[in-house]
């Protein structure tokens, strides 16, 4: 599915796959694939821990230094994968929040050129987010190992007859749902503790069926970045380079954050939501369809796709929605619809009870 569906991986490709050492098994496999394809797969992995260790020990200056290597492979893969999870979930919490907001700054502009040719108008990388089911992700979500991988491959919908066709077909009606969408103007949700309004007009929306994320199970777009008027409060902890804030509520005016709160991690949202002025503004709306995930399990690859919710992310919009607003930031955060809230698209119910009706 990682190889051929989702990234077409095809002889000579240069193919980068991101993991740590935790996920040797796929990592393994994907290679094995990858080369017998024809293709020449490179692979970047790191130790549990690494990060924490760079982010601790590393000089200010040292903070600021350029990826040499990373900067060549941007500039010529043809595909690139990317593995979630570590051994070591909460490496990151320790570390102070404004030196990972340093060293992000520092690599802002080769982020931002890596951003566009993996999703922008003209994007030239095939890329794809996945996962391999390991002791510490199950842990997070409270489940056993074997009935956490039982869950993942569910949501990937592995245990169909033909997962390419089951996705394929996926991929068909929720292409129905985007063309509805492309017609509407505005969007409001509104929910306990939640009355937002934004604008949707000459966006498109993007049909998220297995190929950049897998699991996959969403459809989302970039609202205009003056339009956000209301306030959201989340439904679950939402996580963040290993920084987990919980309860958050925000309030929007003329596209921009004016307020926000959270029950916890409120030092580490003051941080990030100040590194630059687009960390401020709504990237993303989206819807999630993958009724396979019915649960939170603290992982973003499945969270952000529950059948019956919606995330926003505030900073860096997707280019190929014609978003417009620049951040380094891409922070998604979920908000549960099926205990009552309801999306209005121009006025009408389109989404209620945790279901698309349309």
């Amino acid at each position: 599915m990682l190889v051929e569906y989702s990234l077409e991986i095809k002889p000579g490709d240069l193919f980068v796959i991101r993991g740590e050492t935790t996920h040797e098994p796929l990592l393994r496999e994907l290679y094995r694939l990858s080369v017998r394809i024809g293709a020449e797969p490179v692979l970047r992995i790191s130790l549990p821990g690494q990060a924490a260790v760079f982010y601790t020990e590393a000089s200010d200056d040292t903070l600021e230094l350029p990826s040499r290597f990373d900067e060549f492979l941007d500039e010529h893969e043809a595909a690139e994968l990317v593995l979630l999870g570590s051994a070591i979930p909460y490496a990151l919490s320790g570390v102070d929040p404004a030196r990972i907001v340093r060293h992000s700054n520092a690599h802002r502009d080769r982020m931002m050129r890596r951003t566009e040719r993996l999703v922008g108008e003209n994007a030239d990388i095939r890329g794809c987010v996945s996962l391999l089911p390991i002791p510490s992700l199950a842990q997070a979500a409270k489940m056993s190992l074997t009935d956490y991988e039982s869950f993942v491959y569910k949501a990937m919908h592995l245990f169909e007859p033909d997962p390419v066709q089951w996705w394929r077909e996926f991929s068909e009606k929720q292409g129905k749902y985007c063309d509805f969408l492309n017609g509407v103007h505005d969007i409001r949700i509104v929910a306990e503790d939640t009355d937002l309004k934004i604008n949707i007009s000459n966006r498109k929306w993007i049909n998220a069926d297995g190929r950049f994320n897998f699991p996959d199970g969403e459809v989302y777009t970039s609202p205009v970045e003056t339009s956000a008027n209301g306030h959201i409060r989340y439904t679950y902890p939402t996580i963040h380079q290993g920084w987990e804030a919980e309860d958050v509520h925000l309030w929007f005016q003329d596209g921009c954050l004016s307020r926000w709160e959270a029950k916890t991690g409120k030092k580490y949202l003051d941080e990030v939501l100040c590194m630059d002025d687009g960390a401020r503004r709504i990237g993303e709306f989206a819807i999630g369809t993958n009724y396979a995930i019915n649960q939170f399990t603290k992982n973003i690859l499945f969270d952000e796709k529950i059948g019956g919710t919606c995330h926003l992310a505030l900073g860096q919009s997707i280019g190929a929605t014609g978003g417009k607003n620049q951040s380094i930031l891409h922070w998604d955060m979920i908000r549960d619809l099926r205990d009552g809230g309801t999306i209005y698209a121009d006025g009408e119910a389109i989404h209620d009870g945790g279901y698309l009706k349309l």
